[in-house]
C-alpha cells in the first residue's frame, strides 16, 4: 500500500485487498488536501488489517494516526485548539509516525520529530508545544484503556532561552534580494513588509482579496497560531492602492499570493533560488521579514500595546521580549530628553 499523485497532480492510494494479487486504486483530490485525505484512508485501511488479523483475546493495537483521531472527536477541547493540533499533527507528525502502532512508539521518535521541527525553523516555544500535543493523546490513550503505556511519559520541555535580538535584514541585502526573485516572490515579500504576518499556510497564504476592505483601510486576518479571532491590520494608503492595481490587471484573483492563478503553499525554493542569485550565502530566512516590520513599528516610536496587537501576539510582553533590543534603544534615546532641575548651584 503506498500513496502517488497522477500527472495531472490527482492523489491516489495504490493497494491490494487481502489474498489479491491486483493493484487496486483509491483516487482523492488535488492539493495538499487531497494528499491529507489519501494518508487518512491509508492509515484507516491499514488500522482495519490489522484488526482483522489479531486472534480473539489478543488486545487490538492502535496506530497513532486513530489515536489521536479519538482524541480530537473525544476530548472537549475548544474548535481553535482542535485547529491547532491539527495542522500540526498533519504538517509534521503523520508523514513521521502517524501510521505506527502505540506500541512500538518511544522517545526516539520524540526525537526524530523535534529534529524535524529544528529543520522546518520552528522556534523551541513552537516545538515544545508540538511535543506537548502528543505526549497528551498517548496519555489520554492510556488513561482510557487504548494504549498500553504512554510512550512520551518522559518528555520535558526544553527550556527556552534568553531572547537574542533578531539578524535583520540589510537594506543592501534585501534591495538585492528582491531584484533576484521571481516576480510572485517580489510581491510575497511586499505583502510581508506590509503586513508583518507569518509567512506559511496560516497567515500569508491564507490571505484572499476578499479579506481586504478598502474603505476601511485594512485586511482581515485569523491569528490561528495563537487562536485569536479575525482582527483588522491597518494598510498603508500607497500598499492599499498597489492591491487595487494588481485587482485590475487579475480581476479573476482569489489569493494575494498566488503564483501562475494559483494558491501558493510554500516560498522556499523561490527563496532560496533568490539568495543564491543576489550572491547572499548567510543564514536568511522570509521570516525575518516580519521582524523587519515589527522592528520599523518599534524604532519609529510605535505604541507597545499597537505594535503586539498588529503582530498578532498574545501580549505585549511576547513582543518586549523578542524586541528588547529596539525598545532599550528607544529608551535610550529617551534618556538625551531629560533635563535635570538645577539643585547643585553653589552660592556665592
Amino acid at each position: 500500500m503506498s500513496i502517488h499523485q497522477t500527472k495531472t497532480g490527482q492523489w491516489f492510494v495504490a493497494y491490494r485487498e487481502k489474498g489479491d494479487r491486483t493493484v487496486r486504486r483509491k483516487y482523492f483530490s488535488h492539493g495538499p488536501d487531497g494528499k491529507l485525505e489519501a494518508k487518512k484512508w491509508e492509515a484507516e485501511h491499514l488500522d482495519q488489517a490489522r484488526r482483522s488479523s489479531i486472534k480473539d483475546g489478543q488486545a487490538a493495537p492502535i496506530t497513532f494516526y486513530a489515536l489521536a483521531q479519538r482524541y480530537l472527536d473525544q476530548k472537549p477541547i475548544t474548535k481553535s485548539s482542535k485547529l491547532s493540533i491539527q495542522y500540526a499533527l498533519n504538517l509534521y507528525v503523520m508523514p513521521l509516525w502517524g501510521n505506527l502502532d502505540v506500541s512500538l512508539l518511544n522517545m526516539s521518535h520524540l526525537s526524530a520529530l523535534d529534529a524535524a521541527l529544528m529543520e522546518a525553523q520552528l522556534s523551541v516555544s513552537t516545538r515544545n508545544r508540538y511535543r506537548a500535543y502528543c505526549r497528551a493523546i498517548c496519555q489520554w490513550g492510556f488513561d482510557n484503556d487504548l494504549a498500553p503505556q504512554n510512550p512520551f511519559a518522559k518528555f520535558r520541555a526544553d527550556i527556552k532561552k534568553e531572547g537574542k535580538a533578531p539578524d535583520l535584514i540589510t537594506e543592501e541585502e534585501l534591495s538585492a534580494l528582491y531584484q533576484a526573485a521571481q516576480p510572485h516572490l517580489k510581491w510575497a515579500i511586499e505583502v510581508m513588509l506590509n503586513t508583518g504576518v507569518r509567512p506559511g499556510r496560516t497567515e500569508l497564504f491564507a490571505l484572499r482579496i476578499s479579506d481586504v476592505y478598502f474603505v476601511q483601510g485594512g485586511i482581515w486576518i485569523t491569528r490561528t497560531k495563537t487562536n485569536s479571532d479575525r482582527t483588522l491590520l491597518p494598510l498603508r494608503p500607497e500598499f492599499l492602492a498597489q492591491i487595487q492595481e494588481l485587482l485590475i490587471k487579475e480581476p479573476g484573483r482569489r489569493y494575494l499570493v498566488e503564483y501562475e492563478c494559483l494558491p501558493v503553499t510554500t516560498l522556499k525554493t523561490a527563496w532560496t533560488s533568490a539568495k543564491k542569485n543576489a550572491g547572499i550565502t548567510r543564514r536568511l530566512r522570509l521570516y525575518d521579514l516580519r521582524h523587519l516590520y515589527a522592528t520599523s513599528l518599534l524604532s519609529n516610536g510605535a505604541d507597545l500595546k499597537a505594535a503586539s496587537e498588529m503582530l498578532g501576539h498574545t501580549s505585549p510582553t511576547t513582543t518586549l521580549n523578542t524586541y528588547y533590543h529596539v525598545l532599550d534603544r528607544q529608551k535610550r534615546e529617551a534618556l538625551k530628553h531629560l533635563k535635570m532641575p538645577q539643585i547643585n548651584q553653589s552660592k556665592d
